[in-house]
């Protein structure tokens, strides 16, 4: 929650991970919804083809399953619903990794064929955040129910 406001996001009869999970996927899922129905209303307008592309391309980015996106929550909370939570934690880091790693190498081909260097900086900022997922802000009953008033 921000500075001195406490967010509780209820959903009837969702309560802890479940819960976790189903307000991470909103995000993404608002935003491959957008891209799908621009795409279908474009009708050939660059402009809302642009759009479109950039809706999907957020939502399928935030899905990625390191820490600092949604997918990253949505994989975490799943895991501690159903794994010892040291267990969960310990995949939690390796898929945060695993996703660091898979970014930099994408971003050394881009930087080889394009001569850009984005890719490279925002996976090395990933991995920066992959090691961050043991730090028990999901222990207990979940991230979104235990928000609480600073």
């Amino acid at each position: 929650s921000a500075r001195g406001v406490g967010v509780r996001v209820a959903y009837p009869g969702v309560t802890g991970y479940v819960c976790d999970a189903v307000t991470a996927a909103a995000g993404p899922a608002a935003n491959l919804t957008a891209g799908a129905a621009l795409a279908a209303a474009a009708g050939g307008n660059r402009t809302l083809l642009t759009l479109a592309g950039t809706n999907l391309v957020l939502g399928l980015f935030n899905l990625i399953p390191a820490d600092g996106f949604d997918g990253g929550t949505v994989v975490a909370a799943g895991l501690k619903r159903f794994l010892p939570l040291e267990t969960a934690e310990k995949l939690c880091r390796i898929l945060g990794w695993v996703s660091a790693a898979g970014i930099l190498g994408a971003g050394v081909w881009l930087w080889w064929a394009t001569g850009n260097v984005s890719l490279i900086v925002f996976g090395a900022l990933t991995a920066l955040g992959a090691p961050r997922r043991s730090s028990g802000r999901h222990r207990g009953k979940g991230l979104v129910e235990t928000a609480e008033k600073k």
